[in-house]
């Protein structure tokens, strides 16, 4: 792991899906006065294949018919001539496929964001805050590993880039962990209606809570950088300025960002007026980011 400490702060935003991170992102950066780097999920050409192909094999597992062929994850999802003439990918093979390219893009994108947050901003003087880390990546990874998703030599590969990159840049001055309970993210994610994530909103789909349990394992021994982790399950920070302030104070423990905290509480404007602020801005964000129930 590289060192070296910029005149800028690094905060990064950690958590599972539909925990919380964009909004919360986006009200810190309101709050602190610094820019977010938001996820780019929505860009990601992978992401409906997987979870096509997600749905695919768990439907060929319960004896139910998966992806109809011509849909993003059909018959092999392979390259063209891969497997022959009239070849079709069984649906673990098509999985497989997927799962491992999604988390080679994602560790690619992650790492050149990280990268550039790094050399454009926390070197030259200037703090950003990161919606999801590269270090986030290895968690899906192994998630997907356990699962049966990604086969034994496509995790070895994958591991070895990660922690290649790893040992050669720096981390931030601290990660904000959040975390739900699994019947609040899937109810986030019911609301936000994202079709490719409806499938994970289901009874009985097991990826989410193995997601979680990947999670709080690699929260439990992390020791990049300091770790603030924040329960969101009963938390809005987009719609409770109580909510905000908390988190804003417990972000205060921390030496690398305390001083930022502090120099955004001394804008000369009362708590009253700053609350003002907050409800008068954030209707907005509510409609645009968050659902009724709340966070990303």
């Amino acid at each position: 792991m590289a060192s070296g400490k910029g005149k800028g702060v690094f905060i990064g935003i950690a958590g599972t899906i539909g925990v919380g991170k964009t909004t919360t992102g986006k009200v810190l950066s309101w709050a602190l006065g610094i820019p977010l780097r938001e996820e780019r999920v929505r860009k990601n050409p992978l992401l409906s294949p997987f979870y096509a192909a997600l749905d695919e094999y768990q439907g060929s597992v319960a004896g139910t018919t998966g992806a109809p062929l011509g849909s993003s994850a059909d018959s092999t999802g392979l390259p063209p001539g891969s497997g022959g003439e009239g070849y079709e990918a069984l649906p673990k093979e098509n999985l497989q496929f997927w799962a491992f390219n999604l988390q080679h893009y994602f560790l690619h994108v992650r790492s050149m964001d990280h990268i550039e947050i790094v050399a454009l901003g926390i070197d030259q003087g200037k703090s950003y805050i990161q919606d999801r880390t590269v270090y986030e990546d290895a968690v899906f990874e192994k998630t997907n590993y356990l699962l049966g998703n990604i086969s034994e030599r496509d995790h070895e590969v994958y591991t070895s880039m990660y922690h290649k990159f790893l040992e050669t840049t720096r981390p931030p001055d601290l990660i904000i962990d959040l975390k739900a309970s699994v019947p609040a993210v899937q109810e986030r994610i019911r609301k936000r209606g994202r079709k490719s994530e409806l499938s994970l909103a289901e009874p009985g789909n097991a990826y989410l809570e193995r997601l979680g349990e990947c999670y709080k394992e690699m929260m439990a021994s992390f020791d990049v950088c300091p770790v603030l982790t924040v329960d969101t399950t009963h938390r809005n920070f987009a719609r409770r300025w109580e909510d905000l302030e908390r988190l804003l104070g417990d972000m205060k423990r921390f030496g690398g960002v305390a001083p930022l905290v502090e120099r955004a509480e001394r804008t000369g404007l009362s708590g009253r007026v700053r609350r003002a602020l907050f409800e008068a801005r954030y209707p907005l964000v509510r409609y645009q980011v968050t659902s009724r129930i709340g966070q990303r």
